[in-house]
C-alpha cells in the first residue's frame, strides 16, 4: 500500500531545478543555512527575517506579467505566484551602507540544483514536528530537523532547503542591472 508521505516525496523531485531570486551575489562557499545570509556581507537573503535554509522556488517568472512577452529571457521557464522574479524583485529597493534607501539596485535569479539524494517532507507531513513554522525554521529547529535527516521542507510552490551540503550547485542565471522607462520601471532581465 502507498503512503500519502511517499506520494508526496514523489512530487518534490530533487532533479528538477529550482530558483532563488535575490538583490546580492550568492554562492555555495559565501552562504550561511543556519541564518539564511551571506556570510561576507551579513546580509540576508531568505524571505523570513529570523528564519534559517535558503528559500527555493520551481517558476522563475511571476504569472501575471504580460509585460515581459518581448524579452527572450522571460519566455523561457514556468510561472507562478510565487516566483523568483518576485523574490529577486524585492530586493532592487534596499539601503546602502548609511541606512538610505535606494532604487534600482542589480537583481539577480539563481538556478539551484539538489544532489540525487536530498531528502524533503511536505510542510503538513507528520514527519515535521507539530509547531514547525516553515516560514520561520529558527537555528534550534534547524539543527533538529538536520539531525532527523531531513534537508528540507517542501510546501508545493517552494521548498526550504536547510542542508547545504545537499546542495549540488548555485549557478546564476539571469540577472537585471537596468530598469524600464515606463511608470512601472520594472526590470530588464538579462539571461547569463
Amino acid at each position: 500500500m502507498i503512503k500519502l508521505v511517499d506520494i508526496l516525496r514523489e512530487i518534490m523531485n530533487p532533479n528538477e531545478d529550482f530558483y532563488h531570486g535575490t538583490g546580492w551575489e550568492i554562492t555555495l562557499q559565501n552562504l550561511n543555512m543556519e541564518r539564511a545570509n551571506i556570510a561576507q556581507h551579513g546580509r540576508r537573503t531568505g524571505s523570513s527575517v529570523n528564519g534559517t535554509g535558503l528559500y527555493v522556488t520551481r517558476d522563475l517568472w511571476s504569472s501575471n506579467t504580460p509585460h515581459y512577452e518581448d524579452n527572450p529571457a522571460t519566455k523561457e521557464g514556468t510561472r507562478g505566484n510565487e516566483s523568483a522574479e518576485k523574490y529577486a524583485y524585492g530586493w532592487n529597493k534596499r539601503s546602502d551602507d548609511k541606512g538610505v534607501w535606494t532604487t534600482n539596485h542589480p537583481i539577480y535569479i539563481y538556478k539551484v540544483k539538489l544532489k540525487p539524494d536530498f531528502y524533503s517532507v511536505d510542510n503538513s507531513s507528520n514527519d515535521l514536528p507539530i509547531g514547525y513554522d516553515m516560514r520561520n525554521i529558527n537555528p534550534q529547529q534547524h539543527k533538529e530537523l538536520l539531525a532527523r535527516g531531513i534537508d528540507g521542507i517542501d510546501e508545493g510552490s517552494e521548498q526550504l532547503v536547510l542542508n547545504k551540503d545537499k546542495i549540488e550547485s548555485i549557478t546564476l542565471a539571469y540577472r537585471a542591472t537596468k530598469y524600464g522607462t515606463d511608470h512601472l520601471r520594472l526590470p530588464i532581465w538579462e539571461k547569463v
